[in-house]
């Protein structure tokens, strides 16, 4: 839920919905089932991820396998 518009991006493909429009974009394959649109080029829109924080290895104090089951 957003009060005002939502992007969802997913390897380059879009969509944007706001209260008066969707638009999408891809550069490949694309399904539409609506009453009306507009066809356009292809489009995309690349997404910017943040830094995500580095991996540490995980050190067990168990010596051998656990048993997780209870």
């Amino acid at each position: 839920t957003a009060k005002k518009k939502i992007t969802l991006n997913a390897g380059g493909s879009y969509i944007t919905l706001d209260q008066s429009s969707i638009e999408s974009g891809t550069q490949g394959d694309y399904l539409i089932k609506s009453a009306h649109f507009d066809f356009l080029a292809p489009a995309q829109q690349i997404l910017d991820m943040p830094q995500l924080p580095q991996f540490t290895e995980h050190r067990s104090k168990a010596n051998g396998p656990a048993d997780f089951s209870g």
